[in-house]
């Protein structure tokens, strides 16, 4: 990867190239699974960006494409598809006026699932065919776009921002890891502040739906609202408490008998966070508390179905001490978690001690920590899990460091008893 972005120059670039995945030409079990079967991809991608921060436009290519000559076990599997894939996209980020900012972006996916099938015309979308070796083109290749759009206004002690995202149904992808298509949602958000800015406020709600081509036997409608607010008490004192509510409502439709199945599920979410903080002449104290609890409820064609419903209770305390001359921290915390789900109840608890040191003005840091959780299902212990870590940094100057990572990891059930040791070296050079 390459970028350039000089300081006093308006066009900034980005540039990328390399392997995506490697090929597997097999199922491997010896003792573990170590892959499932890939062909060798490659992918490139280049960006292109004119203007300052606050007013910019950005044009941006990306094509990746499977080696259908990788592997050959599998060369004429039905599920395993050798895939291609060209991406062209723009974004900007525009000040209309110095209160209100609008980000957007938007791109076409043009992507052939199966690059073994015979080339033929995209119809609807023949310019693709004309593209020459840039994209191949056949009868499982599809043309799909994506919208992001942000708009804001801000104020001093405020701040309004209205959202929009649209991922066409047949949207794919090789350029991400993850990637969910066929929805649209739309969201208004708003914070502020009062009390003199030790009060603030964040406000959200909008919705979301899928089935956007309505070709699909169940539909999906989520309606999302939430609030947070975060109080500053005094310098040493801060509090944060949150709720969200998450609803989603779906139906399916059997054909034959024109029947609707009703799905409903209500997630409704509460956190709280106390913090206390503190420098003094040589050391430096901090603690915190903090707990979550979550409640989802199903129902089905208005009934509640008690099996499907959970609720999930975690809360955690930890406390820092610190010497500010020498480098030295200690930390020490306990979480805790409860999940019940019908008529099962897991639970885990467990405590943890870290300690991390620098030396020699900052350019050598330490950390050790140990930390062991027990969990428990209706009561019955069900094992535990040790582990025991080691960090280790070393900044030789301002391009050059070192990186050490030790771990080991002891599981204990009734059923089995595990050990795991893993060392890192690595080294990091900075420009």
């Amino acid at each position: 990867g390459l970028e350039l972005a000089p300081e006093k120059f308006i066009i900034k670039g980005k540039l990328v190239y390399g392997r995506l995945a490697k090929a597997v030409d097999g199922y491997y079990t010896d003792g573990q699974v170590s892959g499932s079967p890939s062909y060798e991809r490659w992918g490139m991608g280049a960006l292109i960006q004119i203007g300052k921060p606050k007013r910019n436009v950005s044009t941006y290519v990306f094509k990746a494409k499977d080696d259908k000559n990788s592997i050959s076990a599998f060369a004429q599997d039905a599920t395993i598809k050798p895939a291609e894939n060209l991406i062209v996209g723009f974004s900007t980020v525009q000040e209309i006026k110095k209160k209100i900012t609008l980000n957007a972006e938007l791109n076409f996916s043009a992507y052939t699932r199966d690059t073994r099938v015979d080339e033929s015309v995209l119809e609807g979308y023949t310019f693709i065919n004309n593209l020459g070796s840039l994209f191949y083109a056949n009868a499982t290749s599809t043309f799909d776009k994506a919208i992001k759009a942000e708009l804001n206004y801000n104020e001093k002690k405020y701040q309004i921002g209205l959202g929009y995202r649209r991922v066409d149904p047949d949207y794919l992808s090789m350029g991400s890891v993850y990637l969910n298509n066929d929805f649209e949602d739309i969201q208004l958000k708003t914070t502020f502040r009062a009390l003199k800015n030790k009060l603030n406020l964040n406000l959200s709600g909008g919705f979301q739906r899928n089935n956007l081509n309505k070709d699909k036997a169940t539909k999906m409608v989520r309606f999302i609202s939430s609030i947070a607010a975060t109080y500053i008490i005094n310098k040493n004192w801060t509090s944060m408490l949150s709720y969200s509510n998450f609803n989603t409502s779906s139906e399916m439709t059997v054909v034959n008998s024109l029947d609707t199945m009703r799905y409903a599920q209500v997630t409704q979410n509460i956190s709280g966070q106390l913090m206390y903080s503190k420098v003094m002449q040589k050391t430096r104290v901090a603690t915190g508390l903090n707990g979550n609890y979550q409640n989802a409820k199903i129902f089905q064609n208005d009934t509640l179905n008690k099996n499907s419903s959970s609720e999930l209770i975690n809360a955690n305390y930890s406390f820092q001490l610190g010497w500010l001359k020498t480098g030295f921290n200690i930390t020490a915390s306990i979480g805790g978690a409860v999940s019940k789900t019908g008529i099962n109840e897991l639970s885990t608890l467990g405590p943890t001690l870290s300690l991390n040191k620098r030396f020699k003005s900052g350019k050598i840091t330490t950390a050790v920590s140990a930390s062991t959780l027990k969990s428990y299902q209706n009561g019955s212990a069900l094992g535990n899990i040790l582990n025991l870590k080691s960090n280790n940094n070393y900044h030789i100057n301002r391009h050059h460091a070192l990186t050490n990572t030790l771990s080991f990891i002891q599981k204990k059930s009734s059923k089995a008893n595990t050990k795991q040791f893993i060392a890192t070296l690595g080294y990091n050079y900075v420009f």
